[in-house]
């Protein structure tokens, strides 16, 4: 890359890069969820909704979680990305905690799952919280959805990434929490997911 098209492209990520939403909103709880209305995960924090030069990520969309301490329960969130950059966009999700998960009123972590995708299997006394990608984007270490990762606190993840110009594309962020050792009864589960899109430099 030549020096003056790196200057370019830091002008674009320092100048700008505009924040145009900051959300706190709860994840819409799903027909299973508890009679009290809460959400097993919910957005308690800031998604991280920019503009870059040549390219846009929405709002969250469609974000859902079965309620419930005890036993296996899943959700996801979606993203849409667009842009016109010719190096593309990448999508990159955290939390802002680690672990991801934390049971809110008994004051209980629920341990991440692994650092490396595989598949989904949990002791039968453990508790664990992951992701995985679905979507054209997503990243093959994925297995589109089949392979599951924990959060790494504030950590960066690749979730996502075209090389190219991007059509208005989705990729879903799929959760799944298993509870082996159930939590106390009434328990909140909650957990924050952010999501940014990032130019590919």
């Amino acid at each position: 890359m030549s020096p003056w098209r790196l200057r370019s492209r830091l002008l674009d990520l320092t100048v700008t890069t505009v924040c145009v939403a900051c959300l706190s909103a709860p994840f819409l709880s799903s027909s299973s969820a508890a009679d009290d209305g809460s959400a097993v995960v919910e957005s308690a924090g800031v998604i991280d909704q920019r503009v870059l030069a040549g390219g846009v990520i929405s709002n969250p969309l469609n974000g859902t979680f079965d309620a419930g301490g005890s036993g296996k329960h899943g959700g996801s969130v979606s993203w849409d990305l667009w842009g016109t950059g010719t190096d593309g966009l990448k999508l990159i999700v955290s939390t802002n905690r680690s672990p991801a998960m934390r049971d809110a009123k008994n004051g209980i972590d629920v341990a991440d799952y692994g650092s490396t995708p595989e598949t989904w299997s949990v002791g039968a006394n453990d508790r664990r919280f992951g992701m995985t990608v679905v979507g054209s984007l997503s990243l093959g270490r994925f297995g589109d959805g089949t392979k599951w990762r924990g959060f790494d606190g504030g950590r960066a993840i690749e979730a996502a990434r075209r090389a190219a110009p991007t059509p208005r594309t989705r990729t879903t962020i799929k959760l799944q929490a298993e509870f082996g050792s159930a939590l106390p009864a009434g328990a909140r589960p909650t957990a924050t997911i952010r999501a940014t899109a990032v130019p590919n430099l």
